[in-house]
């Protein structure tokens, strides 16, 4: 599902499958994540009933020893269906205010599989895009190509030109079996790394190998990780081996295991490293919560500390929902509309949405009898595109609320949970 999203890595987050490089890495790892792992095969299984709990933030921190401080946002946006994202915003924190990082923007069939995604990564504002990956399909549900694509940082005129592109291969049964990295030079792609897998006989992942190119028909052994899996399917341990220096021989790196609850959700992340005295030793643990709707509500990664014998606090994500009905969506879908993060304060919340065509806009918080009780947006002209309106200026009492957009003769509104 998307709320597993998404952090734009812990072994990816946020291109799908390795193709992190273009956003931030995050080191603290949603539910279910491991190297190797497609986030875009698994995306698509959304809960059918009519209120969902539909992401919409999701934001990550880092302890300075002495409190939790903001790093890096994901917002979501543009629902096409509840559990389907037409963008899913990033934003880094500079210490007093959010600055646009990157951006995915997917299409997706009426099927609900997606059609074709577009990630860009970007310069401080005015320099705009200066990264992007494309993706194109052999069928909706397989990519192809992934193709990168550069441009001068700083030149919001400069030509974009080819950096590299992957080529995936499937077996018979759909399963990802390779991606092949081509980095572009001279007019030419030039293959420079490839990443294989391999499945158990229940179709489950059992093997990721990551090697690198040293000449026409040489691969070079890189990277292995090994899974094993409990009696319900789920991911219990993975097993990271990297190439020894000065061999082509695997030997162990780190081993991840994994703790379950009594409702079967991930509970703990153990992680341990191969120390020199040929043994595994702890090195961190990550602990999930869940919300009362069974939904991840924290992932707290936290580093193990021989001086002191115990864990102290690392980095932590967290997770915010709105419960979305089936009318909401479909008056919201067109336009994206969504207050995040939501529940949330006035002073952090705010309002996006997109317009599919200029017009005068205003937004006004009501409450749930529609009685307007304050307004966050006077009428202001906007074009079309995506906007948000923050709700810092809106002191009201903690409770529900609806926060409602007029664009031009049209209005749609969402509700808020003020806390």
């Amino acid at each position: 599902m998307f709320k597993r999203l998404l952090l734009l890595s812990g072994a990816a987050l946020l291109a799908y499958h390795s193709s992190a490089q273009t956003l931030a890495p995050i080191e603290v790892r949603p539910p279910d994540e491991a190297p190797g792992f497609s986030k875009r095969d698994n995306a698509l299984a959304g809960r059918p009933a009519a209120t969902v709990s539909q992401l919409q933030e999701v934001l990550i921190q880092n302890w300075n020893g002495s409190a939790w401080v903001d790093l890096q946002r994901q917002t979501y946006l543009r629902y096409a269906t509840p559990t389907l994202p037409g963008t899913i915003r990033i934003d880094r924190s500079n210490g007093s205010a959010w600055v646009l990082n990157g951006a995915h923007r997917y299409r997706y069939t009426s099927a609900g599989e997606i059609l074709s995604d577009t990630t860009d990564q970007y310069q401080q504002t005015p320099y705009g895009a200066y990264f992007a990956s494309i993706n194109t399909f052999n069928t909706p549900s397989q990519v192809r190509w992934e193709w990168y694509k550069t441009r001068n940082a700083f030149n919001t005129t400069a030509p974009w030109d080819s950096l590299k592109r992957n080529s995936h291969s499937y077996n018979a049964a759909g399963q990802r079996t390779q991606v092949l990295e081509e980095f572009y030079t001279s007019g030419y792609f030039s293959a420079t790394a490839r990443r294989l897998w391999t499945y158990n006989g229940l179709g489950q992942v059992a093997v990721y190998e990551t090697q690198s190119n040293s000449g026409p028909t040489n691969w070079d052994p890189l990277q292995r990780f090994s899974y094993t899996y409990n009696a319900a399917g789920k991911l219990q341990q993975s097993i990271t081996e990297s190439v020894l220096l000065g061999s082509n021989t695997y030997g162990n790196s780190a081993r991840n295991t994994m703790s379950f609850d009594a409702q079967g959700r991930e509970s703990v992340l153990t992680t341990e490293t191969w120390g020199t005295n040929s043994a595994w030793a702890t090195s961190s643990q990550t602990l999930y919560t869940y919300s009362a709707n069974g939904d991840p509500s924290t992932a707290t990664l936290q580093a193990w500390n021989p001086n002191t014998n115990a864990f102290q606090n690392y980095q932590r994500a967290l997770y915010t929902y709105a419960q979305v009905t089936a009318i909401q969506r479909a008056h919201n879908a067109a336009l994206g509309l969504a207050v995040a993060p939501n529940p949330g304060s006035g002073a952090s919340a705010a309002l996006y949405y997109q317009l599919p065509a200029a017009a005068p806009v205003s937004v006004d918080v009501c409450d749930l009898l529609g009685r307007h009780v304050a307004t966050a947006l006077a009428s202001e002209a906007q074009a079309a595109g995506e906007h948000r309106v923050a709700l810092t200026g809106v002191a009201l009492a903690p409770g529900l609320y609806l926060v409602r957009l007029r664009a031009g003769q049209q209005q749609w509104q969402t509700k808020w949970d003020n806390r």
